[in-house]
């Protein structure tokens, strides 16, 4: 049975903005707090400048400490649904690193906007590293904003409508 998936909306708080210089790497560990906990310890043994996000915090908060950083890694349940994370830190600029968890395909070009190493420590350090390269960080910033910009709330509104025009189908399935 193929499941029908309404995509979320991306929507920014007003003045919302990315300071002029960005340094560091924030982690969303809220899902993930063992494994998130274990990347900042090794980065910041690598002299990372690292800002960690391992329980909820509120939304502002979140985004601000997210925009004011260079390299997002947020890290979903496994079997996540349509997971906003990733595409917030795309939208904010950052060169964004997020397993894939399902929920994410509908966003998540491996390379293209975000890197999507495996749901593991050693995996997740070589992604961090691998941003060292300027012309892969600019593509990943440049095409993660793209991406972001078709998630807006007509998109959503629209995939909500699909669904419910088709309701009798899904609910007989």
């Amino acid at each position: 049975m193929a499941l029908a998936v309404a995509e979320a909306a991306l929507r920014l708080p007003d003045g919302l903005a990315a300071p002029e210089t960005r340094a560091g790497v924030f982690i969303d560990a809220t899902k993930q707090p063992s494994l998130g906990r274990a990347l900042a310890a090794a980065l910041r043994g690598r002299g990372c400048q690292v800002a960690l996000c391992d329980r909820r915090v509120l939304r502002h908060e979140y985004l601000a400490q997210m925009a004011a950083a260079a390299i997002a890694v947020t890290l979903p349940y496994a079997t996540e649904g349509f997971y906003l994370p990733g595409l917030e830190a795309m939208a904010l600029g950052c060169a964004t690193i997020v397993p894939d968890c399902i929920g994410n395909r509908a966003y998540l070009a491996d390379g293209r906007n975000a890197l999507a190493p495996p749901l593991q420590l050693d995996a997740l350090l070589q992604a961090v590293q691998r941003l060292d390269d300027a012309a892969l960080f600019a593509r990943l910033v440049t095409h993660g904003r793209e991406t972001a910009a078709r998630f807006g709330l007509q998109r959503e509104r629209e995939a909500f409508h699909a669904v419910l025009d088709d309701i009798d189908h899904l609910w007989n399935a």
